[in-house]
């Protein structure tokens, strides 16, 4: 039995059940998703990108940047997603130190990125915001037929690194059973099935965003839908929000805020519970949390140690918590 993450996230290439939605309104099916990382896969192996190869991508949230993650996957390639925030300097250091085959990154940047992998023996292609670059119109001569390389249960699949708060960052090295422990569990707990729909406003190089959110909906053929990130004080998710009646909210902390604030009394239940998925808590009946708070007062439990510790617990089998008894 191979345990290829991809296996168990996109296991059909002739699926038709609606994968992704965009703020637009166009909508991608399992088996396009799967189609399109494919195609991406076969240019990873073009180029020359095979098992424990390291795939950097440094891009903002599209669909295709969900295929290159996709395809980083099938071809048995360990995934490294950067903060599209992070510096030129701060970008070589994890380049220099994770040493990527590919890295995949803004057009606007490509030209300090190309000096950068000169520098570790990388290629370089590129990625918009909406899907367009060199890696698309690359990726389109190759066949969406792709045979997903085996993975075994301890073999790498991502790099994550840390924050740094206490030395230089980290690459924290996750397995394809981790990711897959992870997935399974999240969905246990948080009881997500294909009739829910996600409201995903978060970005994909964070932990939350993308090993959670995506891996956790692919794994129950949920329905997410990707809405835009735009920086600045309003968030462009909020129409999102009010057109379609998520079951999960998986936000940034400064659009949860303004959730909190939209929320009522006959609201706050519900709002709440997405809320908590959305800062990385488990759900209020996991713990022993009080329905009976104002909604307003868990703002204050937001802290990045909850977060990663939840991720810990649920990718590693020996911290997981039995399944709470239904109220």
């Amino acid at each position: 039995m191979t345990w290829n993450l991809f296996d168990r996230l996109l296991p059909s290439e002739t699926d038709q059940t609606i994968c992704i939605e965009k703020e637009s309104g166009a909508t991608l099916t399992y088996g396009e998703l799967a189609a399109l990382s494919g195609r991406f896969a076969g240019f990873l192996a073009n180029k020359g990108v095979g098992p424990n190869h390291r795939v950097a991508a440094k891009v903002e949230k599209s669909v295709e940047a969900v295929a290159l993650y996709l395809a980083t996957l099938r071809a048995g390639a360990v995934y490294l997603p950067l903060n599209t925030a992070y510096t030129p300097a701060e970008t070589e250091y994890f380049v220099r130190d994770a040493q990527p085959t590919l890295i995949v990154c803004d057009p606007k940047e490509e030209a300090d990125l190309r000096a950068i992998a000169a520098k570790a023996g990388g290629h370089v292609e590129t990625l918009d915001h909406q899907g367009k670059g060199s890696l698309v119109d690359a990726a389109a001569a190759y066949s969406a037929d792709f045979n997903t390389m085996p993975r075994a249960k301890d073999d790498l699949a991502a790099i994550l690194y840390t924050s740094g708060t206490t030395g230089r960052s980290k690459g924290a090295m996750l397995t394809h059973g981790n990711l897959i422990s992870n997935a399974l569990t999240l969905v246990e707990q948080w009881r997500f099935s294909h009739r829910d729909i996600l409201i995903h406003a978060l970005p994909i190089y964070h932990i939350h965003g993308l090993f959670v959110a995506c891996n956790v909906t692919f794994a129950v053929r949920a329905y997410p839908v990707h809405a835009e990130i735009r920086r600045g004080p309003h968030s462009a998710c909020n129409g999102t929000i009010d057109r379609i009646d998520g079951r999960a909210d998986f936000l940034c902390p400064a659009a949860s805020e303004r959730e909190f604030e939209r929320a009522n009394d006959r609201q706050y239940e519900a709002v709440h519970r997405r809320i908590c998925a959305a800062i990385g808590r488990d759900p209020p009946c996991l713990e022993t949390e009080d329905w009976s708070r104002d909604p307003r007062t868990v703002r204050h439990d937001r802290d990045r140690h909850d977060r990663l510790q939840s991720v810990r617990r649920s990718a590693h089998p020996r911290l997981r918590r039995p399944p709470p008894a239904r109220r």
